[in-house]
């Protein structure tokens, strides 16, 4: 599964040349009406990335925990649920599917929870990560935040839990906004035209 990132990446365009060299073929109208199209499919495709479900990964070697924490979000809110039953998963699917946040146990077979944190902090630290454990101690909460988590929760605490994920998962007044559609409309305006072919077909007009 490809993460949020790589799908962003995509729909953006890495070479907008390339369905040029398609529609060559096509009449200087035609081509004209598909210089349109790139700027609607962003503007649509940036909309439709405000509104995907935020991405969970669900990190505990207890398949009953993760099915009782998939239920309880799915009940609550738009959430896409992933899970790790190991530390070592853990890391890979982060790095596969890119969540919005990761709920992660301290003892998981392989790579504790400890070991995941500074692994993901040191590769990934803009994704949030909860540290739910059932061995919470201020010593181990010390050290989890130390080693990159956001919030340490013990797992009789299911309450804090959601809230904790909620206000992790809200955008922050500070976060970058979305570029508004005029600056998209000149990007692909300058990407667009500023190209051999694109004059080829203004030149033929």
């Amino acid at each position: 599964m490809q993460g949020r990132s790589c799908y962003q990446a995509e729909i953006q365009g890495k070479n907008p040349i390339r369905p040029y060299i398609f529609n060559s073929m096509f009449t200087s109208h035609r081509f004209r009406y598909f210089v349109i199209c790139p700027t609607i499919f962003r503007v649509r495709a940036s909309t439709l990335l405000s509104e995907m479900p935020s991405r969970i990964l669900i990190a505990d070697d207890s398949a009953l925990l993760r099915s009782a924490l998939r239920g309880l979000f799915n009940g609550i809110g738009d959430y896409e649920i992933l899970e790790a039953e190991s530390g070592t998963e853990a890391v890979a699917k982060t790095n596969e599917c890119r969540p919005n946040l990761i709920i992660l146990d301290f003892a998981m077979p392989g790579m504790d929870g400890l070991k995941v944190a500074r692994v993901l902090q040191n590769s990934l630290p803009e994704i949030p990560i909860v540290m739910y454990t059932m061995h919470y101690t201020d010593q181990l909460s010390a050290a989890a935040l130390a080693a990159g988590a956001k919030q340490v929760i013990s797992k009789s605490e299911t309450g804090s839990l959601i809230s904790t994920v909620r206000e992790l998962l809200t955008p922050s007044e500070d976060a970058p906004k979305p570029a508004p559609v005029q600056t998209i409309n000149s990007n692909v305006k300058e990407l667009v035209f500023d190209t051999p072919l694109a004059r080829r077909g203004t030149q033929a007009n």
